[in-house]
């Protein structure tokens, strides 16, 4: 007997499947995902999608949540409406894309932890939420997330707009993703004491990170495609930061990272040029260092010697090939 409901069939024959012993009662599913049609092709090639990470699709960063067999159900479509998916009450993540615009009761589900989605709008109950971990993908964020108190991780893309203020009552947010939004400056962020991660990508109206020097637990920050993007000096007084990536920033001055003293882990990938290396001596907690992209103007790659871990693209003018550079394979940028 299969573990979960076969990836073609409509949540509204959910209760079909629970009388036929595919699953013993809703109580089983743990995790339910939407699939576009066009996804389906993709099925083989996801054999083990129940028992792994399931990831979002459209371009989307990942969901590393990994659910146990019986506990996934994958749906196509439920266009019929949310009736049926309130049959799965003690559901704990939710992901993908629910038609129409009908409101979400959030109270329906008590132990609902994580909803990933890109068309739901509105929420019913939000002051009872349980919801810890809220993926969005909306031209437009609603007021009502900014009520969502339990929050400790946020997560929107594809916003024409968004301000930090929206979400000031999120005392206690963790982790924020900030993904191909229009967003000018990061006005506010100071006032979220608990956030220990950042991610900002494809912010074309970013200018500076100033205010990120006031975040107390802030450990981890990915920064990257913000073309207009010239002031990071905020990095360098981040004192407890420890992994920080960033790409495809043309127009910063990369040494005032020196200032990052508790760095171990760095990453500049396609960052343009910058003059010498010299500030990663002044890192001396720095094992991890990938520049990969983003050229070395004197050549001088020496200072790469001391660390775990170093890698770029050979070029003339260095005087060291990426193979000459430490590559002690228990380093890496994700390892604790």
């Amino acid at each position: 007997m299969k573990n979960n409901i076969p990836i073609k069939s409509n949540i509204c024959q959910a209760s079909e499947f629970i009388s036929k012993g595919a699953l013993k009662s809703p109580k089983d599913v743990k995790a339910i995902g939407f699939l576009h049609e066009s996804f389906f092709n993709m099925k083989k090639r996801r054999r083990k999608t129940d028992r792994e990470e399931f990831g979002r699709f459209g371009g989307s960063p990942k969901i590393k949540s990994k659910v146990k067999p019986g506990e996934l159900v994958e749906i196509p479509d439920i266009a019929t409406g949310l009736d049926s998916l309130y049959l799965f009450a003690e559901v704990k993540k939710i992901y993908g894309s629910v038609s129409g615009c009908e409101k979400l009761d959030l109270s329906r589900f008590p132990k609902l932890k994580k909803l990933t989605t890109s068309s739901i709008l509105c929420f019913d109950n939000v002051s009872n939420s349980t919801i810890e971990s809220l993926s969005l993908e909306l031209e437009k964020l609603s007021d009502i997330v900014g009520e969502m108190t339990n929050l400790k991780t946020l997560s929107v893309s594809e916003l024409k707009a968004f301000a930090i203020g929206k979400i000031q009552k999120l005392e206690k947010l963790e982790e924020l993703e900030v993904s191909q939004v229009d967003i000018c400056n990061l006005d506010g962020i100071e006032k979220f004491n608990h956030l220990t991660s950042v991610g900002i990508s494809a912010g074309r109206s970013l200018k500076t990170l100033t205010g990120l020097e006031k975040l107390p637990n802030l450990r981890v920050l990915g920064v990257g495609v913000c073309p207009g993007l010239v002031d990071i000096s905020a990095i360098g007084e981040c004192k407890i930061l420890e992994s920080l990536y960033l790409e495809n920033l043309k127009n910063v001055d990369l040494s005032v990272l020196r200032g990052a003293k508790n760095l171990k882990k760095l990453i500049l990938s396609n960052c343009g040029s910058v003059q010498s290396l010299s500030f990663i001596n002044e890192l001396e907690k720095l094992l991890f260092f990938s520049f990969v992209g983003t050229n070395v103007v004197d050549g001088d790659l020496t200072p790469c010697l001391r660390l775990k871990y170093a890698a770029t693209f050979d070029k003339r003018h260095y005087n060291l090939k990426c193979s000459q550079l430490p590559k002690n394979k228990d380093i890496g940028f994700f390892s604790d």
